[in-house]
């Protein structure tokens, strides 16, 4: 079941105070699916369906990121369900925040865009031969508009699952002006927020870096993360040195990863230094948000100004050929 991050957010509330008070996470789902009218009451209800003997099994099974399915986990196994829960809340807050914003930012252009095909292609109509010319222009452009909004999104979905993948696609991505910088800088908020909470809630730190490689959805980032735990693992370096020495990791990290070490403080370091890349991605986003309107609203002066033209040249013709006659 897809469910908007605005009700994911409700849904990790719901279920970080339910587990505060004494519920078991059956017991949980149990309340909040009472409401058979109420969307998040059906996401409710299919976890508990899907639930066969751990939580992150349930949540993949229901649809739900492998992100949060590794962070789950690592709480189920700790005994600290109740605070991840409340990071995942806090986590689709701020992607709500920032969805919204990139909404309200775009919603002018579009009006714009509409208002002129419908509206610039009446005149044309009426001189030109009634409601199926007119239907004619509006419904093959509106068409077309749609179309490539819904191919955008399939290739951004399937672009997201072969970034997680292909280590070859995720290292040239990252060379695109911008987008790759926004996407190496997003996987590295995901990586070092699911390593902090993983260490928080009580994992090794191997654990913990082997999950984070998993959920960060970028393919470099996850090889090279794995690299460094089998290194650590056989002995063949310290954690500083296996992540100093190891490509694909942000220095940042790498730098949060030596320090933390050395200090005995590594959950601290990579809090810190999460909180870094989500204020960082963050803005990116404000940026995309920003700048997606400006791009899109320039389209729709060209379009309508091509438009106006296109009808003046027509209505010419018409009266020229009326005042001929």
């Amino acid at each position: 079941m897809q469910l908007s991050f605005r009700l994911k957010e409700q849904l990790f509330h719901e279920l970080a105070q339910l587990a505060q008070s004494g519920f078991s996470f059956l017991g949980a789902l149990e309340v909040m699916g009472r409401n058979p009218a109420s969307r998040l009451s059906a996401a409710a209800r299919l976890i508990h369906s899907n639930w066969r003997s751990s939580v992150s099994d349930a949540l993949v099974a229901s649809g739900f990121p492998a992100r949060d399915a590794v962070i789950v986990e690592v709480g189920e196994k700790s005994g600290r369900l109740e605070e991840v829960f409340r990071e995942l809340s806090v986590h689709y807050a701020e992607l709500d925040a920032a969805r919204k914003m990139l909404v309200m930012r775009s919603a002018y252009p579009v009006v714009v865009f509409h208002a002129g095909v419908i509206l610039l292609s009446i005149p044309l109509a009426i001189v030109s031969g009634g409601w199926m010319h007119y239907l004619g222009v509006v419904v093959p452009t509106l068409g077309v508009f749609y179309l490539i909004l819904g191919g955008l999104w399939v290739l951004w979905r399937w672009l997201r699952k072969k970034l997680a993948a292909d280590i070859h696609l995720a290292k040239a991505f990252q060379r695109v002006p911008f987008l790759g910088q926004a996407f190496a800088t997003w996987s590295s908020w995901s990586y070092a927020s699911v390593a902090a909470i993983s260490i928080r809630a009580g994992g090794g730190f191997l654990e913990a870096f082997s999950s984070a490689g998993q959920a960060c959805g970028n393919a470099v980032m996850a090889a090279a993360s794995q690299n460094v735990v089998h290194r650590v693992a056989s002995g063949a370096a310290d954690l500083g040195e296996a992540f100093r020495t190891e490509p694909g990791l942000p220095e940042e990290l790498v730098r949060a990863v030596e320090t933390g070490e050395a200090a005995g403080k590594l959950d601290q370091e990579l809090s810190r230094v999460s909180s870094r890349f989500q204020r960082a991605a963050l803005d990116q986003l404000n940026l995309i948000s920003a700048w997606t309107p400006r791009v899109f609203y320039a389209f729709v002066v060209v379009f309508v100004g091509w438009l106006i033209i296109h009808m003046a040249s027509e209505l010419g013709s018409s009266f020229g050929n009326v005042l001929g006659n």
